[in-house]
């Protein structure tokens, strides 16, 4: 038999080595921390077996997998969801932003985040490479057709999932503080704080949630030079809904308008229509979030717009009221080029809005604040 020539050479580079630094042996990929492509890989894996039910949401959300009822699909879950993918992201991030093609599957996603939320509180605050938490991303794409490249089709419960997420996040009293620091910090883009993206993602259906807001970041600009407020008097972030302007009388069908002239006072509330009613309805919710933002910090509305940059044209920096006026007038133009707005949410809001002024300041600062110095100019409503 041959002698064994790997074991002898092992031993003779021992010998011959002692006075030779010893190398430093290159260290062993554990297998209990499991690398960021096989992370991903895994949490892929994993998000089909939610949807598919293969890891029961009622386990999820009930936060626990008996010893009996333990599958290879479970091991596998207890050993990545943990873990860190590529770009750090994790299973949280994951979750949200893959595709979800039914009301099952968005039912099934949102028992996972629940168990998550509760089982591993740690994952909502982790950021990613790019130092964003999931709720960060989820806001950022609450109300827009955002679409991952590497993903050909996003499904169509896909955009439900950020909504669902936020919402659920921010009415959760147990992450109420994180929320707080997560709407106060800023974002990739610097001096746009999460709260201007908010306002201008979520619209009304932030109000519920506005004491989560941090009153010194009502009067923080973003980086186009607005604050908060200013956002949300814009006309081109308000839903498709409340930007729509009322029909005008030679727009109106003969089925609309009796010979007549049924007044409004005439129609009881049971015969209005549904759309009517959901008009009157956006439009006291616009009102309202002006109303409630103007309450937490007053402040705003003595800051006018634009860049902190003293060779900025001062003429052309706006306050609230007049930011929301050349909004209105921008996408609110009658093509005729006569008349005035007839937008219920807009008249609400001039409402509100003037009213503020005239309470908050004396005549002459509101005079300035309401027209920019000149008393004489009109509003564009009659």
């Amino acid at each position: 038999m041959p002698p064994n020539k790997s074991k002898r050479g092992k031993n003779s580079n021992r010998g011959s080595s002692s006075k030779a630094k010893p190398q430093t042996p290159p260290t062993p990929v554990s297998e209990s921390v499991p690398q960021p492509p096989k992370v991903r890989r895994a949490f892929l894996e994993l998000l089909e077996m939610v949807d598919d039910g293969k890891i029961a949401s009622v386990d999820l959300d009930n936060g626990k997998f008996s010893e009996g009822t333990k599958t290879p699909e479970s091991e596998k879950f207890f050993k990545f969801y943990q873990q860190l993918a590529t770009d750090d992201e994790n299973l949280l991030h994951y979750t949200i932003k893959e595709s979800v093609g039914s009301e099952g599957e968005l039912e099934r996603r949102m028992g996972l985040i629940k168990w998550l939320l509760k089982d591993y509180p740690a994952i909502f605050g982790q950021e990613n490479a790019q130092g964003r938490t999931a709720l960060e991303i989820a806001i950022a794409r609450y109300n827009s057709k955002f679409k991952i490249s590497r993903q050909k089709d996003p499904g169509p419960k896909r955009y439900e999932v950020y909504r669902k997420f936020v919402l659920y996040c921010l009415a959760d009293p147990s992450l109420k503080k994180q929320c707080v620091s997560i709407l106060d910090n800023s974002t990739v883009s610097e001096s746009s704080s999460n709260t201007h993206i908010a306002i201008k993602e979520m619209g009304v259906d932030i109000i519920p949630y506005l004491d989560l807001f941090d009153r010194a970041t009502l009067e923080r600009k973003d980086h186009t030079g607005n604050t908060p407020l200013h956002l949300a008097v814009d006309v081109q972030f308000w839903r498709e809904d409340e930007k729509s302007e009322e029909k005008s009388e030679d727009e109106k069908s003969e089925d609309e308008i009796s010979e007549d002239e049924i007044s409004e006072e005439d129609i009881s509330d049971d015969e209005r229509s549904d759309d009517e009613r959901s008009d009157d309805e956006k439009s006291e919710k616009r009102v309202e979030l002006v109303r409630k933002l103007i309450d937490l910090g007053r402040e705003a509305l003595m800051i006018t717009n634009g860049p902190d940059d003293p060779d900025y044209n001062e003429t052309k920096r706006m306050s609230p009221y007049r930011y929301h006026q050349s909004s209105c007038l921008e996408h609110h133009k009658d093509p005729k080029g006569i008349g005035s707005c007839k937008n219920k949410s807009c008249k609400g809001v001039e409402f509100i809005l003037k009213d503020a002024y005239m309470h908050f300041q004396d005549g002459t600062e509101a005079i300035k604040l309401l027209y920019n110095g000149h008393p004489g100019k009109l509003t564009i409503w009659k």
